[in-house]
């Protein structure tokens, strides 16, 4: 068990922020909350503590949404979803923790500027 208490000082914003922006109010800040876990605990670890969180949410939103879903919409997903489970499995167990916070900050910093820079240029990021 994480005994840090600046861990739980970061975790519980970090899950406010995810229900937030699941509910749709929060715009992107939910790709905030592993970034701010990571701070404190290993990205490996703030993956494992979130992640669970995650997939209640999407199932509950599944079950919500569950007659109202797009055929064309899970044929460009899966492909999708499937590399990236590949690629953060392969990143997760050949890389160490520092490098994956690199990774985890130049993922975090390239959606803010493509959100800054996307909604300038081409309209609405």
């Amino acid at each position: 068990m994480i005994e840090d208490p600046r861990f739980y000082l970061l975790a519980v914003p970090a899950v406010l922020i995810l229900g937030v922006s699941k509910g749709g109010f929060g715009g992107g800040l939910g790709s905030l909350a592993v970034p701010m876990v990571a701070l404190v605990v290993s990205p490996v670890q703030a993956a494992a503590v979130l992640l669970p969180i995650l997939c209640v949410m999407d199932v509950h939103g599944a079950w919500v949404y569950r007659w109202r879903w797009d055929p064309a919409n899970l044929k460009i997903l899966m492909p999708a979803a499937i590399v990236g489970l590949a690629v953060g499995t392969a990143t997760f167990r050949y890389l160490n923790a520092d490098t994956i916070r690199i990774l985890i900050g130049g993922v975090a910093v390239g959606f803010t500027l493509h959100h800054w820079i996307g909604s300038r240029v081409g309209g609405r990021a």
